[in-house]
């Protein structure tokens, strides 16, 4: 496991462990994700994501397009507040545009 780092991310309320506990020699990706408090180290949030294609292992887990739409529903919301600003509305572009990607790399692989 380790903890994620990113220099445009302020590591002052939360940070994040990646790994899976048992290793998948045949796909190397992160699939669970672990979400803590600085103050306390509390796990506070838990993601585990789609191990396997979904033609081959079906559904066992958050799906990258799950977690954006997530995230645009958020965003989305902000911009109905108080809390509207350019900030989120270039966020909401970027995700549309990530969302839209990933869609076209699954329709490619259907």
């Amino acid at each position: 496991m380790e903890r994620l780092r990113n220099a445009l991310i302020d590591e002052g309320m939360t940070y994040v462990i990646a790994g899976d506990e048992v290793a998948d020699e045949a796909n190397p990706t992160n699939h669970d994700f672990r979400i803590y408090r600085t103050t306390d180290d509390k796990m506070v949030g838990f993601l585990h994501f789609q191990q396997g294609s979904l033609s081959e292992e079906g559904v066992n887990g958050v799906l990258n397009e799950d977690l954006l739409n997530i995230l645009i529903d958020r965003v989305e919301s902000f911009q109905r507040s108080k809390l509207r600003c350019r900030e989120n509305e270039n966020a909401l572009q970027h995700l549309y545009e990530a969302l839209t990607w990933l869609n076209l790399r699954h329709n490619r692989r259907k």
